[in-house]
This record gives C-alpha cells, sequence and structure tokens, in this order.
C-alpha cells in the first residue's frame, strides 16, 4: 500500500504542480499511526470476534482514517489555510 500511495502522489504531483521538476513522497510517520490503531483494535476485539472480523475492521477504520485525513488536508489547502500547520507540534 505504501509504495502504491507513494507512485500515486509523485505521478498526481509531477503532472499538476506548476513547478517543473517537482518531486514528492509519502511519509512513513502515518503508518506508525495506522499501526497503532489497529494494535487497539485488535486488541480490544480479541477473543469477541472472529479474526475475519478482526481484520475488515481494521481495513474500515485505516481507510475511513486516511479519507479523513485527506479530507481536512483538502479543506485546508482549497481555503489557503497552510499558515495554521505552524500550530501543529512536530513530535
Amino acid at each position: 500500500m505504501a509504495l502504491f500511495s507513494t507512485m500515486v502522489v509523485s505521478v498526481i504531483a509531477a503532472v499538476t504542480s506548476p513547478i517543473q521538476g517537482v518531486i514528492s513522497i509519502s511519509e512513513g510517520d502515518t503508518g506508525v499511526a495506522i499501526a497503532g490503531l489497529e494494535v487497539a483494535i485488535t486488541g480490544a476485539m480479541s477473543g469477541i470476534a472472529p479474526a475475519r472480523n478482526i481484520a475488515m475492521t481494521v481495513v474500515v477504520a485505516a481507510t475511513i482514517a486516511t479519507l479523513a485525513t485527506g479530507a481536512a488536508l483538502l479543506f485546508l489547502g482549497h481555503f489557503k489555510l497552510g499558515r495554521l500547520i505552524r500550530y501543529v507540534p512536530f513530535r
């Protein structure tokens, strides 16, 4: 999934960017956040639900988290609110 998303982001950036020769990559830190979400879901559902249901729940939760993040970033970009990023801590 990480390789595919990097490819998609790179192609979109190369095709749509007004800056010639732009290079973009996806961050690896987001994978850690999604992994934390998966661990929490698996821990809460283990022993209660079958493994198949746990796997489907993890995939749906990761998809929703990814779409919500994308929607928030699209909102910030559309309304030119990039200056608000300075209030987000680095670590």
